[in-house]
C-alpha cells in the first residue's frame, strides 16, 4: 500500500474511534443525568418519592403513627 492509502486508513480508524468516543460520552451523560436528583423529574427523584410513600404506608399498617 502507498503512504496515501495508509494515511486514509489511519484517518478512517481515527475518525471511527472519535465517533465511538463521542457516542459513548453522550450515552453516559444521559444516564448520569437520570441518576442525579434535579428537583422532581429524574429517576432518582421518583424512586425517592416512591420510597417515602412506601415508608408511610408501612408505618400506617404497623400502627406506628396515629
Amino acid at each position: 500500500m502507498t503512504p496515501n492509502e495508509w494515511a486514509a486508513v489511519g484517518g478512517l480508524v481515527l475518525s471511527s474511534l472519535a465517533a465511538v468516543y463521542a457516542s459513548m460520552r453522550f450515552i453516559v451523560k444521559s444516564i448520569m443525568r437520570e441518576l442525579m436528583p434535579n428537583g422532581g423529574n429524574s429517576l432518582k427523584d421518583q424512586v425517592n418519592r416512591i420510597e417515602a410513600r412506601l415508608d408511610s404506608l408501612v408505618d400506617k399498617l404497623l400502627g406506628d403513627t396515629p
